[in-house]
């Protein structure tokens, strides 16, 4: 609890010994786009949620400095193009809305008190030091350690860049934000008018 942890690469000719001093640099834009792609698995978690209205459940995810990527359970009918459109453009007004972040870190006995909040099935979380993170109050609600934009007008835009079926009920969605996400939006423009 209140610590970072960061992966570095070991010199092995100068090994590190307990109380040595270090510096950590950042990469300040590679970060931002980390927090970006993270925040916008919150925002289509719960766009796909609100949207679809089925049971839903996430099994896996993974985000970069370039991209996200989801994988959703999801029962009921399969998703057709027009539903697919219909949650980047939920995500994509959600970013407009500028929902703020709300943090709290609450006890398990607290967690049972709250309501619709989006857990990963397997995941073993601690007695206390638990952190829920809000988007938008009720909208996306989450239990998450990971670092978030302190509002979502901070992701800029959004934008798929793959929706794959895996399975009956399973998707794979694979998207962008900031910059990324305007030029692929963009390329998708120009890509509707050549045909």
């Amino acid at each position: 609890r209140d610590f970072v942890i960061h992966e570095i690469e070991r010199d092995t000719a100068n090994p590190l010994i307990t109380g040595d001093k270090m510096s950590l640099h950042v990469n300040d834009k590679t970060r931002t786009e980390c927090i970006r792609n993270h925040t916008a698995t919150h925002l289509l978690n719960a766009v796909v949620r609100n949207t679809i209205n089925l049971p839903t459940y996430q099994k896996s995810s993974a985000v970069t400095n370039s991209h996200l990527k989801i994988e959703l359970a999801i029962m009921g009918p399969k998703i057709n193009e027009k539903g697919i459109a219909t949650l980047e453009e939920n995500v994509r007004k959600l970013i407009k809305t500028n929902l703020a972040k709300k943090v709290r870190v609450i006890n398990s006995q607290e967690l049972e008190g709250e309501r619709n909040v989006v857990m990963v099935p397997g995941e073993i979380y601690p007695d206390t030091g638990i952190r829920l993170v809000n988007f938008g109050d009720e909208y996306s609600k989450e239990l998450c350690c990971g670092t978030h934009a302190f509002n979502s007008s901070e992701l800029i835009d959004f934008a798929f860049l793959n929706v794959k079926s895996t399975g009956r009920m399973s998707y794979i969605f694979s998207a962008t934000t900031g910059q990324s996400a305007i030029d692929a939006l963009e390329r998708g423009e120009e890509l509707l008018k050549r045909l």
